[in-house]
C-alpha cells in the first residue's frame, strides 16, 4: 500500500516472491505509482525495513532510489517511467488498487 505524506508518496508494502524478481514484475508494479508521482509532482519513499531476508528487495530499491534513504526524487521519475514502459511485461489492472489517502 501507499499514501501521500508531505512531498512524497510513501510505499509501505512492496512484496513479491523472490521467484518473480528479475522478470520485470517489480518495475511493472511501479509504473502506476510513477505515473501518479509524475502527475502530482511528488517523490516516492519506500518504507523499507531490512530484515536480512529481503536482500533481493533491498537491491532493487537501492538501485532505483537515492543512496541510503530509499527515496526516488520527482526529477528522476520521468526517466524511470520511460525506461520501465519499454519492458515486455504489461500488467492489466481491473480496478484501481492504487488509490492513496491525502
Amino acid at each position: 500500500g501507499f499514501k501521500k505524506e508531505k512531498n512524497l508518496i510513501r510505499i509501505s508494502d512492496f512484496i513479491l516472491s523472490c521467484r518473480v524478481f528479475g522478470r520485470f514484475f517489480e518495475e511493472s508494479m511501479l509504473i502506476p505509482v510513477l505515473k501518479i508521482a509524475k502527475t502530482t509532482k511528488l517523490g516516492i519513499n519506500f518504507d523499507f525495513k531490512d530484515s536480512g531476508r529481503n536482500i533481493i528487495s533491498k537491491k532493487f530499491v537501492s538501485k532505483i532510489c537515492d543512496q541510503n534513504n530509499f527515496c526516488i526524487s520527482n526529477k528522476c521519475i520521468p526517466s524511470l517511467l520511460k525506461e520501465y514502459e519499454k519492458f515486455p511485461l504489461k500488467l492489466k489492472i481491473s480496478k484501481n488498487i492504487y488509490k492513496y489517502s491525502n
